[in-house]
């Protein structure tokens, strides 16, 4: 019952949507990495709290002027922005563009913010107009603070750690939607079609047992992939919740955590962090990924896809529409191929980790449809009969 053909080909297709699953993966993070696209949702957030979501970007874009926001972006770039901003430097500006540049040490600035909050408008430089449902909060937290400017300053922080949460939520939806689109590109790219391979491994037990077998194999020599993908997860979500958490009480402890949570750092044989810039960050974790990405494709993904002919090529096996042998579209390339592919992107969308985990309990079923001791005799004649991918 368990070692059916049925159970057979859900293993094999599991199996694919975890191997492709996780070069979406790698994509995915080589496009976030080089797009700075937490910064962006970083500034979508900073102009959700400050702008009203109206067109008039002006008091946004006087903060990200800020020398202390401003130094942090990656490059010497006016449209560059960082990608982490603690919520003590979000209060620390804001309360700058209140109070003004020309402070003395020791003077009182709770009537410099007060006058801006009453006139609408910043004092930082230029004077620029707060527009009034942020100016409605404003005063809604300077009255809260009781003219306590530190207790304004913590308002503030907390303003900005509700906006995090949800620019967090933001960006997983946005990483999402990215990993839909690479998903279906890749079923495109390697004519992954869930609909075409499913009519194939249940025409032929011997083909889906063979893919079972590997993916077997496959789980054996990778135990440990599932633990690096919930960690990999767990620190990615760690890292956008930093984006909201206050440093550290040690100074020390403050400066290693954002070397590590920013990755922007090596540690060389005594243990000391040696800091990276952000660009050779970037190159260095890109080249990895890349690398990681072709030696997936050349190994498990091109015997998958070599076992079932999948790609663009023209198989021994196939009819293709062209008489070149290479990148002809085969006649078993159907109207219903775009569903195929369109499933096959969803698949990929829900995440190496579910397919790993779900991949496993299948196996463990197929191990349990087995005798004690040994094979079956259609699993003997099965293997005997087994098809080798080439290459």
């Amino acid at each position: 019952m368990f070692n059916s053909v049925a159970l057979n080909v859900v293993i094999s297709l599991v199996f694919i949507y975890l191997l492709y699953s996780l070069l979406a993966t790698i994509i995915q993070e080589v496009i976030a990495t080089n797009l700075g696209l937490r910064g962006k949702i970083l500034k979508k957030g900073i102009s959700r709290m400050l702008d009203d979501g109206t067109a008039s970007k002006m008091l946004s874009k006087v903060f990200y002027e800020h020398p202390l926001i401003k130094y942090l972006a990656e490059k010497e770039n006016p449209r560059s922005k960082p990608s982490y901003l603690s919520a003590q430097n979000f209060s620390k500006v804001f309360v700058d563009l209140l109070r003004g540049e020309n402070v003395q040490p020791g003077q009182d600035i709770r009537p410099l913010i007060q006058q801006a909050l009453d006139n609408a408008e910043t004092r930082w430089v230029n004077k620029i107009s707060i527009n009034p449902e942020t100016l409605t909060y404003l005063r809604s937290l300077w009255a809260d603070s009781q003219g306590d400017v530190e207790k304004f300053k913590t308002l503030l922080e907390q303003w900005f750690d509700d906006t995090m949460a949800r620019a967090t939520g933001w960006y997983k939806k946005q990483t999402q939607y990215i990993l839909f689109a690479i998903g279906f590109s890749l079923a495109l790219i390697f004519n992954v079609d869930t609909i075409s391979i499913t009519k194939k491994l249940s025409s032929d037990p011997k083909l889906a047992a063979q893919l079972a077998d590997n993916a077997s194999a496959y789980m054996e020599t990778h135990q440990a992939l599932g633990e690096q993908l919930r960690e990999n997860k767990a620190k990615q979500d760690k890292r956008l919740d930093e984006l909201m958490k206050k440093p550290a009480a040690s100074k020390a402890d403050s400066t290693r955590r954002t070397l590590d949570s920013a990755k922007l750092h090596t540690v060389d044989s005594t243990g000391n962090y040696k800091i990276d810039s952000t660009e050779r960050y970037i190159a260095k974790q890109s080249a990895v990924l890349i690398d990681s990405a072709n030696a997936m494709i050349n190994s498990e993904i091109k015997n998958v896809n070599q076992l079932l002919g999948l790609g663009w090529e023209c198989h021994s096996t196939q009819k293709c529409s062209c008489q070149s042998s290479t990148f002809c579209v085969s006649e078993n390339v159907h109207w219903w191929s775009l569903l195929g592919w369109f499933i096959t992107a969803l698949a990929i969308s829900l995440g190496a980790p579910f397919w790993f985990d779900l991949l496993n309990k299948l196996i463990k079923m197929r191990v349990a449809g087995k005798p004690e001791g040994g094979s079956t005799k259609d699993d003997k004649a099965q293997k005997e009969t087994a098809i080798i991918p080439k290459g």
